[in-house]
């Protein structure tokens, strides 16, 4: 069977693909396109025949280009029929590599026309019979899929490739009824992956639009990195909040809530511009001196300023604390110390950790009581001794 057929070049974007025609060569013996003839012309290339009616009376033409010829060569002959019904047989004409072509002129009456060979050993890349090219003549496709994917890519083959790729290839049957071979060009490219750290006081509005009031590790928002692919973007906050909450103890003494591990104490005198008490850098504040007094929260570098606070303070110097002999020995200690008291009556006893956390209750005290402090980690503590009428506070090291 014969079908037109143009040989070209076609560029196709799909991704892109480049296609490019090659065409394979057939023998005559191997052709379907030809029938057996008589012994001399073994092979018989038929061009039309009397049933054809009007199309019959057409000029016949054939066009072979010849690759190769077997040893002494090859010939092809015209049978044709006359007018009158007879066969005529044209002159044996010798086969030449390359191109060979003959056309048998038109007529006003029905006639065949064949054109006979003397060998099938004929081998051919291009027949054409009557303006239709031959099936027998391969003409297979070349293509190359160039693509760029991210991270991975399914390709025909039904293959999945993580990496790039310039070797694999695929063969499809084209409308020929020959192969299709089609290569890959690929290339992948890879999405990033990026953490953002942020250390910020009380909120932090990030890049995908929410503001946070609290620290958040899972957070992701997506981006297009420099290859076209996914820049991925984690978020790694840390919100500190300071909460300047004081808590009135009595009438001498302001103790500021612990807002974490590292919390640092630094208390204000609000009559005098908020200017700093210096030696008051403690979560306990107790003062002689009455007043108008407030305290600065700083954790990891964020700070907050709490409310003033009155302190009508009773302390003085002619106090209960001073008139009877107190003690508290010994200072610094180890595990123990003791509680000397001399003609007062003693409630409570209370001890402090810097962050103004009570560590230790006792009530009812005793003259030369001993206080077991061996589990206390080592630093600074505050005791406050409370009696009926007042209270004072001590600081004790514990070693």
């Amino acid at each position: 069977m014969f079908k037109k057929f143009k040989i070209f070049f076609l560029f196709v974007c799909t991704i892109i693909s480049f296609n490019v025609f090659t065409q394979n060569s057939s023998l005559i013996s191997d052709c379907d396109d030809f029938v057996s003839g008589p012994t001399a012309w073994p092979h018989v290339l038929i061009a039309t025949t009397i049933d054809s009616g009007a199309a019959s009376q057409a000029a016949q033409t054939f066009t072979m280009n010849v690759t190769s010829l077997p040893a002494g060569g090859a010939n092809v002959r015209v049978y044709k029929t006359v007018a009158n019904g007879n066969a005529f047989f044209g002159n044996p004409v010798a086969l030449t590599l390359g191109s060979n072509s003959i056309t048998v002129a038109a007529v006003t009456f029905d006639r065949a026309v064949k054109f006979q060979f003397s060998s099938g050993d004929v081998e051919f890349d291009a027949l054409i019979l009557n303006g239709d090219d031959s099936d027998c003549v391969c003409n297979t496709n070349y293509s190359t899929d160039i693509v760029n994917s991210c991270d991975s890519y399914t390709w025909t083959d039904g293959n999945t490739y993580i990496s790039s790729n310039n070797i694999a290839t695929d063969t499809f049957v084209n409308v020929t009824g020959c192969d299709s071979i089609i290569n890959l060009d690929l290339t992948v490219n890879f999405s990033s992956f990026f953490t953002d750290f942020v250390d910020v006081c009380d909120s932090y509005t990030w890049i995908d639009g929410n503001t946070y009031t609290s620290s958040n590790n899972s957070a992701t928002y997506t981006l297009t990195n420099a290859v076209g692919c996914d820049s991925i973007v984690s978020l790694d906050l840390t919100i500190t909040n300071v909460d300047a909450d004081v808590l009135v103890v009595d009438d001498s003494t302001l103790m500021a809530q612990s807002v974490g591990t590292g919390t640092m104490y630094q208390w204000l005198d609000c009559n005098n511009n908020f200017a700093p008490i210096v030696s008051e850098t403690n979560a306990i504040f107790t003062t002689q001196n009455s007043g108008y007094y407030a305290v600065e929260l700083t954790l990891n570098d964020c700070s907050v300023i709490s409310d003033c606070f009155t302190i009508n303070s009773t302390l003085n110097a002619e106090n209960l604390f001073s008139q009877y002999a107190i003690q508290l020995f010994p200072n610094p200690t180890y595990n123990d110390f003791y509680i000397l008291l001399e003609g007062t009556k003693v409630e409570d006893i209370l001890i402090f950790d810097v962050h103004g956390r009570v560590v230790l209750q006792k009530s009812d005290l005793f003259n030369y009581d001993k206080i077991n402090i061996s589990s206390f980690e080592p630093g600074t503590y505050f005791v406050k001794i409370i009696s009926l009428k007042e209270t004072k506070d001590f600081k004790i090291i514990k070693q």
